[in-house]
């Protein structure tokens, strides 16, 4: 009998959990609908805005903090299994043609600017990897990131414009003052915050490492597999664990 009891409660459980995201999904200001496929979980008091000729695929959740704005461009895809969250008075914006890949989660505590045609693939994570970190994130217009990247948005993150990551890319914005007074473990010290600013062009490749408080300059070239720990100028090639410079004038002036 018992059992019977604790499967209605989570059946009803269920069901007023339904009917609470689809009371949330009309409050949704939408423009010229393509497809919007269910389940789809809409929680928080925040506002959320699409424009037109949306696709959302099953189980997608977005999670609006009160005071908080979700601002979806045209031609939007969000496919199954996507993520997104903000807290309170945060503002979300994503261009046109934007698109959001499956399995990605997103946490976001500070404002985010996405361009227009850029793509976040499949299963990546962009949050801050410690509770005191609130950065901003910034992807400029037609940039990529690629499959399983991590961000992490301790500190503020910027991409340029046209930045190419491939798959399995790691970016930190916080380290650990290992040598503090009384800690049991190095990795129990303080947290250090330092930003991450890629500028135009730039192509990262699979399986690079980008440490905090790096600065990749316009077109330069991180090859596969490099853990780049300082800043470096544009138009040149690194490699290497930790990176260094193997070519200039990756692009020749006319």
């Amino acid at each position: 009998m018992r059992i019977i009891i604790v499967l209605i409660h989570s059946a009803f459980r269920s069901i007023a959990r339904k009917c609470y995201w689809i009371y949330n999904a009309s409050r949704i200001k939408f423009g010229k609908i393509k497809s919007i496929s269910w389940p789809f979980a809409v929680e928080g008091k925040g506002e959320i805005v699409f424009g037109d000729h949306v696709h959302i695929e099953k189980n997608v959740k977005l999670a609006a903090g009160a005071g908080s704005r979700f601002l979806f461009g045209h031609n939007v895809m969000l496919q199954n299994n996507v993520s997104l969250f903000t807290s309170e008075n945060v503002v979300v914006n994503f261009g046109d043609n934007s698109r959001i890949e499956t399995n990605c989660r997103c946490f976001f505590f500070n404002d985010v600017q996405i361009g227009s045609n850029v793509i976040i693939a499949s299963n990546c994570q962009i949050f801050s990897r410690e509770p005191v970190g609130k950065g901003k994130l910034l992807i400029g217009n037609g940039s990529t990131i690629g499959d399983n990247t991590i961000m992490d948005l301790a500190a503020d993150i910027s991409v340029g414009n046209n930045v190419a990551f491939g798959p399995n890319c790691i970016v930190y914005t916080h380290d650990h003052n290992y040598e503090e007074e009384n800690i049991s473990v190095p990795w129990k010290g303080k947290p250090v915050l330092k930003p991450v600013v890629i500028c135009d062009g730039a192509w990262i490749g699979s399986n690079v490492t980008i440490l905090p408080g790096v600065e990749i300059g316009e077109n330069a070239i991180i090859a596969a597999g490099s853990v780049l720990t300082k800043s470096i100028p544009g138009n040149t090639i690194w490699a290497g664990v930790p990176a260094k410079q193997i070519k200039s004038e990756v692009l020749k002036s006319s």
